[in-house]
């Protein structure tokens, strides 16, 4: 069999693409709760760090996380016990994005600490709770037609007239 045709590989490339998209909505909703209170509008060197950097902190994160091993172990079978190891891997995923961001100035602005915080909650949340979906709705019962019981008390003439 490929590797590309791999089921194995083709489920981890899917978890580090839904892990990126997540990243990067926990990274773009992180600024736009930073300047809720400024009326929603992001002033303009923000946007341009936003918009510049989304994808950096978005790719970044998941091959971080894919570095430390978040995506060999199948979303299905996730446990709150896993969560303890993804947290400590989004920690350290957001310490690089930070020392990236101080060490290579992209901008003249700094990234704000209420950014970084808000990100790291966010995509805890955000990266944790997708897993947590996704084993919920593997373990969901399946729906089943329940069979037609006879009523108390009824025979077959009454099941003939209930149909």
């Amino acid at each position: 069999m490929s590797r590309v045709t791999d089921p194995v590989y083709r489920r981890r490339v899917l978890e580090f693409l839904a892990d990126a998209v997540l990243a990067a909505v926990a990274f773009g909703l992180a600024f736009v709760l930073r300047f809720l209170d400024d009326g929603g509008h992001l002033p303009e060197r923000y946007q341009t760090m936003l918009f510049g950097s989304v994808a950096f902190v978005a790719i970044g994160k998941s091959v971080i996380l894919e570095l430390l091993g978040q995506h060999q172990q199948w979303w299905r079978y996730f446990r709150l016990p896993d969560l303890w190891p993804l947290i400590r891997s989004l920690f350290i995923a957001t310490v690089v994005m930070v020392l990236v961001f101080v060490l290579a100035k992209p901008y003249a602005d700094s990234l704000p600490r209420s950014v970084i915080i808000l990100d790291f909650i966010l995509c805890c949340g955000l990266l944790g709770g997708a897993r947590l979906v996704r084993r919920s709705l593997a373990e969901r019962p399946e729906r089943r037609r329940s069979a037609r019981r006879p009523r108390d008390g009824a025979d077959r003439r009454g099941l003939r007239l209930e149909r």
